[in-house]
């Protein structure tokens, strides 16, 4: 078992490697159990353990970039992770634009001049701008995700997906 001391260590470990809050917790608890298994099979101490432990994972905490959503670098575990996860949302808004795509070939056709073609097209589009809004204001669980946590400034890194977690709920 290792005491509090020590897992502050591993956590602030973590927190220099710019960890977003839900991968640190994930990967600090990847991260003692690691440790402890190397005390109990190589019976060394807490500081040669964590030391195995961090030359195990410096591979996954390498700065990279990923510009598909983050300017600055972050860990190559963080990009990993972020790039599984948002290859659903990616794929879901694909599928929206397709569906809006051919709703509104629909209308070109269903259309007999410009002003009802118009008309359409103004309605298809207000539902873009409409829908989020009904969705936060009738979902009290939506305004808990969107409202900013002031208690944490600047210490918690929240990656893009956990900001934007509010508008994936909203689709289901």
């Amino acid at each position: 078992m290792i005491s509090k001391e020590q897992e502050q260590q591993i956590t602030d470990y973590l927190i220099l490697h710019r960890l977003p809050l839900d991968i640190l917790l994930e990967v600090k608890d990847h991260m003692i159990s690691q440790v402890l298994d190397i005390q109990a099979n190589d019976a060394l101490g807490f500081d040669e353990a964590f030391h195995k432990t961090q030359k195990m994972w410096e591979s996954e905490f390498k700065m990279t970039n990923y510009s598909m959503f983050y300017t600055e670098q972050i860990p190559v575990i963080v990009k990993k992770i972020v790039k599984i996860r948002y290859h659903n949302i990616l794929k879901k808004a694909i599928i929206l634009g397709l569906i809006s795509f051919l709703i509104n070939l629909l209308f070109i056709f269903l259309s007999s001049d410009q002003d009802i073609y118009s008309g359409l097209l103004r309605m298809q589009n207000c539902l873009f701008i409409l829908a989020p809004v009904f969705i936060w204001i009738f979902n009290s669980k939506m305004r808990k995700y969107i409202r900013r946590d002031f208690k944490y400034q600047n210490k918690l890194f929240y990656t893009m997906y956990q900001q934007n977690m509010a508008s994936v709920y909203s689709l289901y």
